[in-house]
């Protein structure tokens, strides 16, 4: 991995963003471009005035951060939000591109989505979405994972990332309330319930461990039935979870979840910072 791109509207959710970026950045020795767009559409004078005001208080962010040693490179464009950022992680071969948790608009992202939503369903390359303010490298990662080569992917691109962090796996098995309260009677308790959910899975669970055996390192593997928000919810607070990791365009579970309302809800209102990786 070699260059990290963070888009900026100079907010403090932006800023945070940054904070991420650069301690990403330091730890795995990664470019680190900072990107402000400016609207097109404003007179030219008043343009210029703000494209300036951009860089000083991206410049003034990066030195209060103390990333000044990892000499981010800084672009102030004019153009718009969306389709700027995606053609410049393009043309800079971004590997990650890092935003801001969104600014709580509910009516505005019901007919539009909201800029963090659009940009990652937009993106070729995986995106942070960052929404607490970091007091160091991450400490946990959780992969929501359905056992497609899309999730196999997401789980091999977050041990790339962090490789120092600890990173475990979840499964939901998401099945009709009928078909769970029949396997959940033969259950005597949770683990026996989790036993025969990974017995039920285990073609599917032993192709997709093999293939990441490639890793080189043990990640562990949580198999849960129940509705995907809430128990997703649940295993970040059970295993004090702060990234979160998921991939797309899957065929199902989880994965193909994310692409429409799960996406939406984790993107809007992210429990914690989240990466999705395509």
């Amino acid at each position: 991995m070699k260059r990290l791109l963070v888009a900026t509207d100079l907010t403090p959710r932006s800023e945070r963003a940054l904070a991420r970026a650069l301690i990403v950045a330091r730890s795995i020795d990664a470019e680190v471009r900072v990107l402000h767009v400016v609207d097109a559409e404003l007179p030219a004078a008043l343009g210029a005035r703000q494209r300036a005001d951009a860089e000083e208080e991206i410049g003034r962010q990066i030195a209060a951060l103390g990333g000044e040693d990892l000499e981010p490179r800084i672009e102030v464009v004019l153009g718009h939000s969306v389709t700027s950022v995606v053609a410049a992680a393009q043309a800079c071969r971004a590997d990650l591109l890092v935003l801001g948790a969104q600014r709580q608009s509910p009516l505005k992202d019901i007919f539009v989505g909201g800029i963090p939503e659009r940009l990652v369903r937009l993106a070729a390359c995986p995106v942070l979405v960052v929404c607490d303010a970091p007091e160091g490298p991450y400490q946990r990662m959780l992969a929501a994972v359905d056992f497609s080569e899309r999730s196999r992917a997401a789980v091999s691109f977050a041990a790339k990332l962090q490789p120092k962090t600890p990173l475990s796996m979840l499964y939901v098995y998401d099945m009709p309330y009928s078909g769970l309260a029949s396997l959940s009677e033969q259950a005597d308790d949770a683990a026996d319930l989790e036993q025969r959910l990974h017995d039920l899975l285990a073609p599917e669970k032993r192709a997709f461990l093999d293939a990441l055996g490639a890793l080189g390192r043990r990640i562990p593997l949580t198999v849960r039935a129940g509705r995907v928000l809430t128990v997703l919810a649940e295993e970040i607070a059970r295993q004090n979870v702060d990234l979160l990791v998921a991939g797309t365009h899957s065929r199902g579970g989880v994965a193909r979840l994310l692409l429409g309302s799960v996406a939406g809800e984790l993107i809007r209102r992210p429990p914690c910072d989240v990466l999705v990786v395509p």
